[in-house]
């Protein structure tokens, strides 16, 4: 190894950390390889695995100190280390490593490396994240501007619930005076909790400065905390949200990955309650120990939380406050221009109903709910306590929510934020069944165990019962199949052929392609994600080039024995057509990789990301990907063709065969081809769900029942998830339930509101 002060010391402590990961996973029974190191590191286990036994050569004199620029691939393998190992792998074990990294370089390497450092501390421009950070704070803030207003939470202003902890509601002044900008939120379900860290992400991505992190709102029931790292997690669900974040910079590590890994996101993590209680204490495991970060949770799930895995390192807690009757008064009247006066001013303040009404409307929750549902006649609470007192309000708040909301037209401010062209209010009884059938479908959906409380078009493909998904992929390929058959009789019978009938011919086999299609989808679990590229030659031509010749002469190579044993046999014919073949699949496949190398996701970061933008992006590169596969079959196998002409007949068959089939496979494999040709026939076939389910669920967002996070969305709030599940929104629902037993449709066999993701031991969270 090169001679530098700390070479040496960095590989004693990288050989002695490998030696007690090692020896852990052999005691648990797994087999132990650097390569596997590599894959689970995500990096390309062939190429980092070569690194690791370079750098950590058993011989001292030839192994190799890793680059500065190898920093991110060797702190994501050291991470792995210590989780295998069980020890710590905080923010200071990171930066401990790094310095070690540091000192470990020739000198004048370091040197350089301590300039760029300077230079970076005084603005020079040489972040390397500079310009995606900006365009990141920006696509933030307006996300979180839509969606503040979508819940109307400056209508006509915000709540107050931080009482002492926030004087004046000063909540970024609250947040600077914690320490180390460590902060948790606790409250009673419904007390305002995920809108005030909503608004404090919106303050501090309104006062961002340059090299401070970006405040993101991660939704921590998506987080499988067994099989998920914490910045796996944090990665995963920024390149999900943000499509541009999937692009890479260094190697195999992904935008999103290395913004996490340097500590460029802070998180605002919504519901910890949210998780199953078996994993709330996990998941305060594996957080941090330094560094910002904000977590919001019930008091009752935080505190059991706590009693298992101890509370969070450095930070302060805070609970918010309830509304009181002052605040009350003052808030309704102003909110809309109904006459709260019986309400917030009762003429005798000994009125049990009223007393009632004030008892229920204590958190923003409820008095949002009032607002809307009561804002033709609020005297009608007064009629509803009078006959249940509290628990009845309550409940007729959040039964009553849906009716109201879509009982008229979308308003201008609502009309503003809508993205589709379509919108839903109910305007007869049919209308009103049709409506509430579908919002609790997609409440059903929200409870899946799979779903982990958010809607998002390309994971509803898992709802659909197998069978039903082995019928249409199997009826997708048998159509394909019959296009492809035709179109080789096509070109058998264009070039003169009339001896052979190909179309009957090809029945058997395209049958036993759809059989086979079919039994594989009963079996497959995969899920994919959107596809988001564009194509980019500047750059990478020649390297794509000379990796795509190479390509073509391994493909070109598969025929081979064919080729031998015609030659051997002396069968001319034999032997000349399969050159011909040779030649178009190696064109084929060579041709397929070149274009799909030079396919890239977009990295600009430059509109807030939403359900349709999605669904028009994926769509986008469905058609992109399966044209590529279409012109590279096409001129592979027909410039095969145009080559030895005297088999062009077969070769235009073979094209006019393969084309379709490929296609076929192209598109299946992508989430927007599942979704168009899966998901959305059967639910609505089966009426769950409207045909255009996208306009729905957008129009659901923009009446307050839906929260749009990113491309996903989910339920305004969890009591009012719960309500649907367990209930209906009037008795008229009740009966629809029991003619159209939701739960038996999904083919689950559950129970409605069985699965639901609950807040606490009693009642759901906040959202």
């Amino acid at each position: 190894m090169e001679e530098s002060p700390g070479a040496r010391a960095l590989y004693d402590e990288l050989r002695a950390l490998e030696n007690r990961a090692r020896t852990a996973r052999i005691r648990s029974g797994e087999q132990y390889s650097r390569r596997d190191v590599a894959k689970q590191a995500k990096g390309d286990p062939k190429t980092l695995g070569n690194l690791l036994n370079k750098w950590l050569s058993d011989d001292w004199d030839t192994a190799t100190t890793p680059a500065p620029n190898s920093e991110t691939h060797l702190l994501n393998v050291i991470e792995v280390w210590c989780t295998w190992s069980g020890e710590e792998f905080t923010g200071d074990t990171r930066r401990s490593w790094a310095t070690l990294l540091d000192e470990a370089q020739p000198r004048r390497a370091r040197a350089q490396s301590d300039r760029t450092r300077a230079l970076a501390s005084t603005g020079a421009g040489t972040d390397p994240f500079d310009q995606v950070i900006r365009d990141l704070a920006g696509l933030v803030r307006d996300e979180l501007r839509d969606e503040l207003d979508g819940l109307q939470v400056y209508r006509p202003y915000p709540l107050p619930v931080c009482g002492r902890a926030a004087p004046k509601d000063d909540v970024l002044g609250m947040y600077r005076r914690t320490p180390a900008g460590r902060l948790v939120i606790l409250g009673e379900s419904g007390s305002g909790k995920s809108v005030l860290a909503l608004r404090l992400a919106r303050e501090l991505i309104d006062n961002h400065t340059a090299g401070a992190p970006v405040p993101v709102v991660f939704a921590l029931r998506t987080w499988n905390e067994p099989t998920t790292g914490w910045r796996q997690w944090l990665a995963g669900t920024l390149a999900e949200r943000y499509p541009q974040l999937r692009g890479q910079r260094n190697g195999h590590i992904t935008l999103a990955r290395e913004l996490v890994n340097h500590d460029r996101i802070l998180p605002v993590l919504d519901g910890l309650d949210e998780l199953p209680p078996k994993l709330r204490a996990a998941a305060l495991r594996q957080l941090p120990s330094d560094g910002p970060v904000i977590v919001t949770s019930t008091t009752e799930g935080y505190t059991a939380a706590v009693e298992a895995a101890g509370p969070v390192p450095g930070a302060t807690e805070i609970t918010l406050s309830e509304i009181d009757n002052r605040e009350l008064a003052r808030y309704l009247p102003q909110s809309s221009a109904a006459d709260w006066t019986s309400v917030v001013e009762p003429p005798d303040s000994r009125n049990p109903a009223a007393t009632a009404v004030r008892e229920a409307l204590r958190t923003p929750l409820m008095i949002t709910l009032a607002r809307e549902v009561h804002r033709a006649n609020p005297s009608q609470l007064l009629e509803v306590a009078a006959d249940g007192g509290c628990a009845a309000v309550e409940r007729n708040l959040l039964n009553e929510f849906i009716p109201a909301v879509y009982s008229e037209a979308l308003r201008e401010p609502q009309r503003k934020r809508r993205r589709s062209s379509r919108e839903w209010h109910i305007k007869d009884e049919e209308d009103r069944e049709t409506t509430l059938r579908y919002v609790r479908a997609l409440a059903k959906l929200a409870a899946e165990d799979r779903s982990g409380g958010i809607l998002a078009w390309w994971r509803l493909y898992a709802t659909v019962p197998r069978g039903f998904r082995a019928l249409a992929i199997g009826a997708f390929y048998l159509f394909a199949g019959l296009v492809a058959a035709a179109l080789a009789q096509g070109a058998y019978s264009w070039t003169g052929g009339s001896d052979i009938n190909v179309l009957l011919l090809s029945l058997p086999a395209v049958a036993a392609g759809a059989v086979f299609r079919a039994v594989q989808a009963l079996r497959d679990e995969t899920l994919p994600a959107p596809v988001y590229v564009r194509l980019r030659f500047r750059g990478r031509f020649a390297k794509v080039c000379m990796k795509s010749v190479a390509v073509l002469l391994i493909a070109k190579s598969s025929l081979l024995p064919v080729k031998a044993a015609a030659n051997a046999t002396g069968l001319g014919d034999v032997l000349m057509l399969a050159v011909v073949i040779s030649w178009g699949l190696g064109l084929a496949i060579a041709g397929t990789y070149m274009l799909r190398q030079f396919l890239e996701a977009p990295l600009k970061l430059d509109a807030v990301p939403s359900t349709p933008a999605t669904l028009a992006a994926a769509r986008h590169s469905l058609f992109l990907v399966s044209a590529i596969a279409l012109v590279s079959t096409t001129l592979g196998l027909g410039g095969a063709a145009v080559a030895a002409f005297h088999y062009a007949q077969w070769a235009l068959m073979v094209v006019a065969f393969a084309a379709p089939a490929r296609v076929a496979t192209a598109v299946l494999s992508t989430a927007y081809g599942r979704f168009c040709f899966v998901t959305r026939p059967y639910f609505a076939l089966t009426g769950r769900l409207p045909w255009p389910m996208v306009d729905f669920l957008d129009d659901a967002a923009c009446r307050g029942v839906l929260r749009q996070v990113g491309p996903v969305y989910v339920f305004h709030h969890d009591l009012l998830l719960q309500a649907l599940l367990d209930g209906s929104s009037s008795s008229r629902q009740d009966a629809i339930g029991r003619e159209d037993d939701l739960g038996d449709d999904l083919g689950d066999g559950r129970a409605p509101g069985a699965g639901v993701r609950k807040g606490g031991t009693e009642e759901p969270s906040a959202t």
